[in-house]
């Protein structure tokens, strides 16, 4: 397989699990993390001789789960200040635009950081830059050893 086909192959993984959560999100109302999960497994059983497109599969599934930890986090934090600000509302009647902001501000921190190592991580491998996050590179060479085992 050439360099050009791999990069290819390597950069989909990305834009796929981005694609399928955005899908199922909106086709199936639910966030319950399946099609995911199973994107970077097919390429892993599929490419599991080629060392680059197994590298990135394990480290887009590696980067979906820790986006999935920091939008679980995000929203648990939202709705405790949604709580408080739905009580602080009744309470009193002036309308705390701080709280407003900082909903908003969580709303949109999680997104970004959710979606922006997808879109960094496919423009990388698709023009050939070998896309290696620090913390997680360490993880993905460990797991690659015990695979190959």
């Amino acid at each position: 397989m050439n360099t050009k086909t791999e990069n290819i192959i390597a950069s989909s993984i990305y834009l796929l699990i981005l694609l399928s959560v955005v899908v199922q999100s909106i086709v199936f109302h639910i966030l319950i993390p399946i099609f995911p999960l199973i994107v970077p497994v097919i390429f892993l059983i599929s490419f599991r001789k080629n060392k680059f497109i197994v590298f990135h599969s394990l480290q887009a599934l590696f980067l979906f789960l820790l986006a999935l930890v920091v939008f679980i986090s995000g929203a648990i934090v939202y709705w405790l200040l949604n709580c408080y600000y739905i009580e602080h509302s009744l309470t009193s009647h002036n309308s705390s635009k701080l709280i407003e902001s900082i909903i908003g501000s969580i709303g949109l921190f999680s997104l970004f950081v959710i979606i922006l190592p997808f879109i960094v991580g496919f423009n990388a491998v698709i023009i050939g830059y070998e896309f290696k996050i620090p913390i997680i590179r360490k993880i993905i060479e460990r797991a690659m050893i015990l695979l190959n085992k």
